[in-house]
């Protein structure tokens, strides 16, 4: 966890050298933080999709969350609706993984009790009588079912758009949900927001530039999320 306090001390450290007291917290510090914050969350998607870091990384907003799929008609697949209910109201920042037989403890989800399910793009999904899985990869242990699921958006003439997850073949039961949420936003100097200590320095830098920026000292050109700033972040990590 890092909180807004430390940040806003370094941040005024940095920027206040005069001690004027020019800067406040609603107007400069926290806009800046929370910009920052958004920067890092996307520096960290390039790493993902590249599959150089894993999710994971970031335990404190890692949820797994248990959920009654819905039948698709005449098919042996279930669709699972992606909704602020599914993931208790919080803002959904990545989908982690989909568990086709997850191991529940009351309504906790513990584990997992199979393979998880391979992501498939939806162009490469096939139709519902195909075998969506690669050339070998159904080439596991007899115990262990092999499942996919597909992201896609439906949308109805009469309804909003509406995103679900296609998983299949049909699960025995419940699916579990395993996703990041994004963390919480900076509204006061007392906020905790839930990013690992490690990124406290990357967190107060990009702040500092944002700070830079409204105050015409720096352009805004120099916040374009870059390979070098992938690759430091990442390393932090590894």
């Amino acid at each position: 966890m890092i909180l807004t306090s430390d940040l806003q001390a370094d941040l005024d450290f940095l920027v206040d050298d005069e001690n004027s007291d020019r800067y406040n917290f609603t107007n400069d510090h926290m806009p800046a933080i929370n910009a920052a914050v958004r920067y890092i969350m996307s520096a960290f998607d390039k790493a993902f999709e590249r599959g150089v870091l894993a999710p994971t990384v970031f335990n404190e907003l890692l949820f797994g969350v248990i959920c009654a799929p819905t039948q698709i008609d005449g098919e042996d697949a279930v669709r699972v609706p992606i909704t602020s209910a599914l993931i208790a109201g919080e803002t959904l920042w990545r989908l982690v993984g989909v568990d086709p037989v997850p191991v529940v403890s009351t309504t906790d989800y513990i584990m997992a009790g199979a393979r998880m399910a391979k992501f498939i793009p939806f162009i490469d999904s096939g139709g519902a009588t195909e075998d969506p899985f690669e050339p070998g990869y159904a080439e596991v242990a007899d115990d262990i079912n092999a499942y996919s699921y597909t992201q896609i958006n439906t949308i109805t003439p009469t309804g909003s758009p509406a995103q679900y997850l296609v998983v299949r073949p049909k699960p025995p039961g419940s699916v579990g949900i395993i996703h990041l949420r994004t963390p919480t936003k900076v509204i006061a100097t007392d906020t905790e927001f839930e990013f690992p200590y490690v990124l406290y320095q990357p967190v107060l830098m990009k702040a500092y530039q944002y700070m830079m920026i409204q105050a015409g000292k720096q352009s805004l050109q120099n916040i374009q999320i870059t390979d070098k700033d992938v690759q430091e972040l990442v390393s932090l990590f590894i």
